[in-house]
């Protein structure tokens, strides 16, 4: 039986670049993951300046109810959006960091 499960096995070598490979993998994935929301971030940040300064201009009394509607209305659904796109990558990359946990966990056990 042992005999047989040393037939199976890959050697140590092989087991660390294959590791190595794989936690390459892992940093690529996570910078662009970053990169996105990051991103994502910026444009909300944009977008929310903006509504801002809609805002703004209505109060003070630059804009009618009318021309501050027909601006702010079409943003607020982009402003969402964005929310919701960043939350989803957000967590997408925590789950991404769980898995990644349990597989060098899971790695450093064989």
């Amino acid at each position: 039986m042992k005999r047989n499960a040393q037939l199976v096995t890959i050697p140590d070598e092989w087991k660390e670049k294959f590791l190595a490979r794989i936690e390459t993998w892992k940093s690529g994935v996570s910078q662009e993951k970053q990169a996105k929301i990051d991103q994502l971030k910026a444009e909300f940040a944009s977008l929310k300046a903006k509504i801002e300064r809609l805002n703004n201009a209505f109060t003070d009394g630059t804009l009618d109810i009318d021309e501050f509607k027909e601006l702010k209305n079409p943003l607020v659904p982009k402003k969402v959006e964005l929310e919701q796109k960043t939350h989803r990558f957000g967590k997408k990359q925590s789950q991404s960091a769980r898995t990644h946990a349990e597989l060098d966990f899971r790695g450093k056990c064989l």
